[in-house]
């Protein structure tokens, strides 16, 4: 049973690592485009929301949680204390990359009053019970003794599997924001329009919104149906894909707002028209 266990966790290593080198890539594939257009840019709200979610997985998913995996001689305690620290990291990594997803729906909407206080109290709805699910999945860790000699990092005897309620919730999350796009994007007709623009908001939007739901409803699959030790294999993946995504929405617009000067370049700032622009002075 132990050397099961073993295997399934050689398993999340394998994932986590996967899930690190993304991360990694995207950052170096990136880079000059991010140090001019968001580490050049003043300082405001959506820098340092972008650059909290961007570099934060680098702490909790490659330093924390490999550590948690792959280090030397680590007590219960420690790897207790591994296992807290990457797990509230994680929740505010995710919830960062989701304020600038939510943020751009929001922008959309013309920033309305209405719906500015129906966010705010929908986002206390569903990221309080996350944040009070993850403080009762961490709680339930049991750290067990290594199943052989020479074993690296922490082997995770037990835990609850409470975790698929934070997943099942940011899937619903990700549906509201989603809706609130598509509503928008049907009234101009914005997938018929040429406006590379607006190409940008709607149609890669919802290609990004498809992958973060597909993770979120992976993730509360597996947590639920895989068998123990093998439930979180997705999880580092999700979140690394989250910053990974939030990341290329800003980066984005903030290419295409500088090639259209009649677009302001911060996120919060687009105000839709009821008709798409131009769509002769911004085709390829």
């Amino acid at each position: 049973m132990a050397h099961s266990g073993a295997f399934a966790e050689e398993r999340l290593r394998s994932f986590s690592v996967a899930a690190s080198t993304l991360l990694v890539w995207d950052i170096l594939l990136t880079l000059d485009k991010e140090v001019d257009m968001v580490w050049k840019a003043d300082w405001n709200l959506m820098k340092v929301l972008y650059l909290f979610q961007r570099y934060l997985p680098i702490v909790d998913t490659i330093f924390l949680n490999l550590q948690s995996q792959l280090g030397e001689n680590l007590g219960a305690a420690e790897c207790l204390r591994l296992y807290s620290a990457s797990g509230w990291l994680m929740f505010f990594g995710f919830a960062l990359s989701e304020v600038i997803l939510t943020l751009r729906a929001w922008a959309v909407w013309n920033r309305e009053r209405r719906l500015t206080i129906i966010l705010v109290v929908l986002w206390v709805m569903v990221w309080g019970p996350i944040a009070a699910f993850i403080a009762h999945f961490i709680r339930s860790i049991i750290i067990g003794p290594p199943p052989y000699a020479g074993y690296r990092g922490c082997f995770v005897y037990d835990a609850n599997t409470s975790l698929f309620l934070c997943f099942l919730l940011l899937t619903v999350w990700n549906i509201v924001v989603f809706g609130l796009m598509a509503v928008v994007g049907i009234r101009i007709r914005a997938w018929s329009s040429k406006s590379k623009l607006f190409q940008l908001i709607y149609r890669d939007g919802a290609i990004y919104y498809l992958y973060v739901f597909a993770f979120s409803a992976l993730n509360v699959i597996a947590i639920v149906t895989f068998r123990s030790g093998y439930q979180f294999t997705l999880t580092s993946l999700e979140r690394c894909l989250h910053s990974v995504l939030a990341s290329r929405v800003l980066l984005n617009l903030r290419i295409c707002a500088r090639e259209d000067s009649s677009w302001s370049e911060r996120l919060t700032e687009f105000v839709m028209s009821e008709n798409p622009p131009d769509e002769t002075s911004n085709s390829d």
